[in-house]
């Protein structure tokens, strides 16, 4: 945890939690959803694609690491983790 953390301590059977507090208050989707407008013609999977890839290397030219992940495989089915 970083340094000057807030935590929210609960009591529980094996003794006493530690978590740490909520840096942003709680929001639903319906709260939020309107900053995702976009105007336009749908993107494509092909251009999804290569803006992933772009990203990529935009990352590794950052030399950015630790849990970055992509390859989503955009319209391909997910599966169940």
């Amino acid at each position: 945890m970083p340094a000057r953390q807030k935590l929210i301590v609960e009591h529980a059977p094996e003794g006493v939690l530690l978590k740490p507090l909520p840096v942003f208050a709680r929001t639903r989707h319906k709260d939020v959803l309107g900053c995702l407008a976009f105007s336009g013609a749908p993107k494509t999977v092909a251009e999804m694609r290569a803006g992933e890839t772009a990203l990529e290397s935009h990352v590794r030219w950052l030399g950015i690491s630790g849990g970055v992940t992509f390859g989503s495989s955009v319209g391909e089915k997910q599966k169940d983790r």
